[in-house]
């Protein structure tokens, strides 16, 4: 986190000093890096975690002497490089829009990464409820 709060006043620094020159040109090659440096210190850090699947929802405890989960919801793979995964989880009920992201790799968890990769691209439960159990073709 500190890094890249350093990095966005060094790059918002860079700006200034641009501007104050009027070197426009390469404001724009600057803005970009601005933007980059902006949302990296805008993703909340968090540290080690446990990712746990209970049958319908995904929950990431940070603290694994707390019961409740951080956050709850649906997981998504965004990325596989085989060794590492960029994971999304998305919160349940639109709490959180970005969700939180999670870049795990086999390193970390050796032991669990082929279970971890198998329930990750496990076909989810159909949803329990009465629409669930509605007839296709409903009667006209």
């Amino acid at each position: 986190m500190c890094l890249s709060l350093a990095a966005l006043a060094a790059t918002c620094a860079w700006i200034w000093q641009l501007v104050q020159h009027g070197d426009t040109k390469l404001l724009v090659a600057a803005l970009p890096a601005l933007l980059a440096c902006a949302g990296a210190a805008s993703v909340r850090w968090i540290g080690p975690a446990q990712l746990r699947w209970d049958g319908q929802l995904w929950h990431l405890v940070e603290d694994a002497r707390r019961s409740a989960a951080a956050c709850s919801g649906s997981l998504a793979a965004v990325f596989d490089g085989g060794g590492w995964m960029l994971l999304r989880l998305r919160h349940e009920g639109g709490a959180g829009l970005r969700g939180t992201w999670l870049a795990l790799s086999r390193s970390d968890m050796p032991a669990h990464w082929h279970a971890l990769r198998c329930a990750v691209y496990s076909p989810r439960p159909a949803p329990a409820g009465p629409s669930a159990q509605a007839s296709a073709d409903p009667p006209a």
